[in-house]
């Protein structure tokens, strides 16, 4: 195991114990206040726990449901957990499959995260090239994404608190579906050029004032009430400002890949809230 193993391995447990410790306090709280209330039935208490649980008036019955067959195994898993739930007690142990904030590996084993990376590289390559006319040296998946596929697809909160905050998932969903290595390259060469990002991209202008972009790729978004609220990124960037031109640079300023986040409707719960970007992936974790 390489040190940048060790050290995204201790950045995602402390992440992944600080995010469950939180949720679940926050769930115990709504429940609490829904036990001091008087309502007839343990069906009332659930539906209103369901408000909470997904955002719903009503607790899902047994068969009510039907999933996509590209729908995460875990989220498959979960939804026959919740129907069995008849009482509000039972739902105080009931486990979401994002309790902690960590999407599982779907990249099973080295061959897989090889494919992954190879298409990875080649498809933001390619496209870099289209758009910028050869402007940058090649680019590559760096360490920290490396150990990262081996421990997560992504990040996400359940969204227990209403906040609309989209998932950072790095891995397109679906991915550990592939039957073989050749579905599994098909599959992630049409997904990464599907959601690549150039530095032309209208959304990207908000980071215009923080970041020069080469490019990059969409991972993740939320919606409310068909209005896209966040958007989440992997970005080859630099910081704005950086003298840096070649695009081999590394360090607190310079060229490397960034996660980020922006928000794009006055709906969301911050008004004002202006693009989040870290420098690595360690840095967004912590």
């Amino acid at each position: 195991m390489s040190n940048m193993d060790d050290r995204v391995r201790t950045a995602l447990a402390t992440y992944s114990s600080r995010m469950r410790a939180s949720n679940l306090k926050f769930l115990h709280e709504r429940i609490s206040e829904i036990e001091t209330r008087s309502l007839p039935s343990e069906r009332d208490r659930l539906d209103r726990f369901a408000r909470v649980w997904h955002h719903t008036a009503h607790w899902p019955q047994p068969g009510e449901r039907v999933w996509n067959p590209h729908a995460p195994t875990a989220l498959v898993e979960q939804a026959h957990r919740e129907e069995a739930i008849t009482s509000l007690a039972a739902a105080k142990t009931l486990q979401h499959w994002l309790m902690n904030g960590v999407i599982e590996p779907s990249l099973a084993d080295a061959d897989c995260r090889r494919v992954f990376v190879e298409e990875f590289e080649q498809v933001v390559n390619g496209q870099i090239t289209a758009h910028s006319q050869g402007r940058c040296s090649t680019l590559r998946a760096n360490k920290e994404l490396k150990s990262f596929l081996k421990l997560a697809d992504g990040v996400a909160d359940p969204n227990f608190r209403a906040s609309g905050m989209c998932a950072w998932q790095v891995v397109p969903p679906g991915t550990g579906k592939a039957q073989d290595l050749d579905a599994l390259r098909n599959d992630l060469a049409a997904s990464f050029v599907h959601d690549f990002v150039s530095a032309n991209d209208d959304l990207l202008e908000e980071f215009c004032d923080e970041l020069d972009i080469m490019g990059g790729f969409q991972v993740g978004e939320a919606a409310r009430d068909e209005d896209f609220l966040w958007y989440s990124y992997y970005l080859f960037c630099r910081r704005a400002g950086s003298d840096d031109d070649d695009g081999k640079e590394e360090d607190s300023r310079g060229w490397c890949w960034r996660v980020a986040f922006l928000c794009t409707s006055d709906a969301a719960w911050n008004l004002d809230s202006p693009p989040l970007v870290f420098d690595s992936i360690l840095e967004f974790l912590d």
